[in-house]
């Protein structure tokens, strides 16, 4: 018997190349809410290049961050330098042992 993926969250969409980069530019936390309200807690977007996950509901996250870790990563974009002067080395950007 061969196990089966997870479905991946829905995926909002971009009218044209770079909108969601954008909007996240220009407003940050509208995106981030409208994303929330279109995708019921779990959403897929691209912007700039790369694919995201906003997970926003809260048993998913307990999920993501504590219960299940280490079935997920989180990305590059949270190894980079400047992510970690802006919200530093927290539960959000370990992973493995230092997450535990």
């Amino acid at each position: 018997m061969i196990a089966s993926s997870p479905p991946k969250p829905p995926k909002v969409a971009e009218r044209f190349p770079l909108q969601n980069a954008m909007a996240l530019r220009s407003d940050f936390l509208g995106f981030l809410q409208r994303l929330h309200a279109a995708g019921g807690g779990l959403a897929r977007f691209r912007a700039a290049g790369m694919e995201f996950v906003l997970v926003s509901d809260p048993d998913a996250i307990r999920e993501v961050l504590a219960s299940r870790s280490n079935e997920f990563t989180k990305g590059r974009v949270l190894n980079l330098r400047s992510t970690e002067i802006i919200i530093g080395n927290g539960l959000l950007r370990s992973e493995g042992a230092v997450h535990r």
